[in-house]
């Protein structure tokens, strides 16, 4: 098979849905925001999922979109202060628009600081401008988000973990990987991408963005993607032989993603470990620092913390 000259834009973002209609989730779901879009309202929402990239800021967005809303994103992980609150969403939400929209603020990751002042101060701001406001937050731990906010929200679960839901949703996102790949003019095997999207769904981000990188990389998609990984052969040797800076820098250059790299580091880095001892210490250091980055804004700090308690076992490993 001949190799393409492939397209660099970004996939996540060249087909990131600008519709609710658009928007791969369960139909009832989807009944339910084509309702709201029907009806031209919106109620404040939390949208939250453990797992990364199953749409939630996509169909926030198109949301907004649909309804026509004038619409302020905040990504909380960055902006979590009562400063935000009282400086910029205070500024937006008090106001009526001039041209009678509907006025929407994102809160995007909201969970992922643990200062919850932001959180507390939200409490009044929701009952203060609910005449010409609504607020939509997502999160990836609603554990972490207070009950006394919590309950002013509309409550939509984004796992889909169940095994009717992955029945539902796995085809749909099969087929929008195949629209996908046809209209780059990609090579693919079908039955690879039924096995990919088998095997990191909920994460459709991650499928995204494997397919990219992989055909980037090889000129179509055939079944060496189901052993395709985020890290490489190089980074594990800079591990595994303790060079912090140059792994660090090599992960920084490759543009890596660090929450996909913890997954990595337990399904390939870890079986090259001889000594069984030091293997089950890496071990507890993954699942330490990948629950603990959960509560960072910068995820580099945790998983540098990580790198270095993982190569000072292997320090110790004789």
């Amino acid at each position: 098979m001949s190799k393409k000259q492939l397209s660099y834009t970004i996939f996540t973002e060249k087909y990131r849905p600008i519709s609710v209609k658009d928007v791969i989730m369960p139909t009832t779901y989807k009944n339910a925001f084509l309702k709201m879009v029907e009806e031209g309202e919106v109620p404040h929402l939390l949208l939250h999922s453990s797992y990364p990239g199953s749409g939630k800021t996509s169909l926030a967005k198109a949301l907004c979109n649909d309804i026509g809303a004038d619409f302020m994103y905040i990504n909380a992980s960055e902006d979590s202060g009562v400063d935000v609150l009282r400086n910029e969403i205070r500024r937006f939400a008090s106001g009526r628009s001039i041209v009678g929209k509907k006025k929407i603020v994102i809160l995007d990751e909201l969970d992922a600081n643990s200062n919850t002042s932001l959180q507390k101060g939200l409490r009044g701001a929701i009952e203060e401008f609910h005449n010409t406001c609504r607020f939509i937050a997502t999160c990836n731990h609603v554990n972490k988000i207070i009950s006394p906010l919590r309950s002013r929200f509309q409550d939509f679960d984004f796992n889909m973990n169940t095994q009717e839901i992955r029945s539902e949703m796995i085809p749909k996102v099969v087929n929008r990987i195949k629209g996908v790949l046809q209209v780059e003019k990609i090579e693919f095997d079908l039955s690879a991408i039924q096995e990919l999207v088998e095997l990191h769904f909920p994460d459709i981000r991650k499928i995204y963005n494997m397919v990219q990188k992989y055909s980037n990389m090889s000129g179509m998609i055939d079944r060496n993607i189901l052993n395709f990984t985020e890290s490489d052969e190089k980074l594990y040797e800079l591990v595994l032989s303790r060079k912090f800076t140059a792994a660090r820098q090599y992960i920084l250059d490759n543009g890596y993603d660090f929450d996909g790299l913890y997954t990595d580091f337990y399904k390939n880095l870890v079986p090259k470990i001889k000594n069984k001892k030091a293997q089950l210490s890496v071990i507890r250091a993954i699942g330490e620092w990948n629950y603990r980055s959960a509560f960072c804004t910068d995820k580099e700090i945790p998983f540098a913390t990580m790198l270095l308690e993982i190569m000072s076992e292997l320090g110790e490993e004789g």
